[in-house]
């Protein structure tokens, strides 16, 4: 069983969406108050495997599906103008050649024809809302290893990003929109992009959480989560304030 979330509205409310997925049959639910409820979406076709969902500032909803083939599995972008009721093909495939996995997907909260999706095997960036496709240099790093890479937009410019590539441990930061990627930290397994040009870290095996107040170019430690716990992940309150969670 796989779960995914995407969310519109800077507090959540106005409208998220969820899915799970097992085998070939996707369950989406919507929520328009936070969360306290959930309503099923029908889909128009209940083959359609739908997962890596992320809204646009404009309110489409971008998903990835796929087609299994004689030689490998496909994956297809589609979108959705009704909060995931109805779904149409974007992009026949996503990127020519690719066969694999796509586990997640980022939509540019500044630009929403840009595109980052990253699952199993690669990184691929669309600059134009998903009809064109190029491989990004981290995903000769990522090298198909164990674990799930992690992905996000830092600062208010729309140009920064953070990824954590699993099987290698490196944070890496691009400032040119994911065309260009630098490692800035090592050894770790979660990180989340605070308020500012704050980034938090937790690195493998420590109970620490680690925090750069400049965008990945200097760290020290923010603190300790409990002694002989190890910081799996990180997260802020959904509400908005300043807690974050480990």
């Amino acid at each position: 069983l796989e779960s995914y979330l995407a969310e519109l509205g800077c507090d959540g409310r106005q409208a998220r969406v969820r899915g799970s997925r097992t085998g070939t049959v996707s369950i989406l639910q919507r929520t328009r108050d936070g969360g306290a409820t959930w309503e099923p979406i029908e889909l128009q076709s209940r083959q359609l495997a739908v997962r890596a969902l992320a809204f646009a500032p404009d309110g489409t909803l971008y998903g990835v599906s796929s087609r299994m083939l004689a030689t490998g599995t496909f994956p297809f972008l589609i979108a959705s103008d009704s909060r995931g009721q109805d779904w149409r093909v974007r992009d026949e495939q996503l990127s020519a050649g690719f066969a694999g996995t796509i586990d997640r997907l980022h939509v540019n909260a500044r630009d929403p024809r840009l595109l980052i999706a990253y699952g199993d095997r690669d990184f691929l960036r669309s600059p134009d809302g998903g009809s064109t496709w190029e491989s990004l240099p981290l995903s000769q790093v990522r090298g198909g290893g164990a674990g799930a890479p992690d992905l996000a937009a830092g600062g208010e410019d729309g140009g920064t990003y953070y990824a954590v590539v699993p099987n290698d441990g490196g944070l890496y930061r691009s400032l040119d929109a994911g065309r260009t990627w630098t490692r800035v930290l090592d050894g770790v397994r979660c990180m989340v992009p605070g308020p500012g040009r704050d980034v938090y870290a937790g690195r493998r095996g420590g109970d620490r959480v680690w925090r750069s107040p400049d965008g990945g170019d200097s760290w020290q430690e923010a603190g300790v989560v409990a002694d002989g716990l190890q910081v799996l992940g990180l997260g802020w309150d959904p509400r908005g304030g300043q807690r974050l969670f480990a």
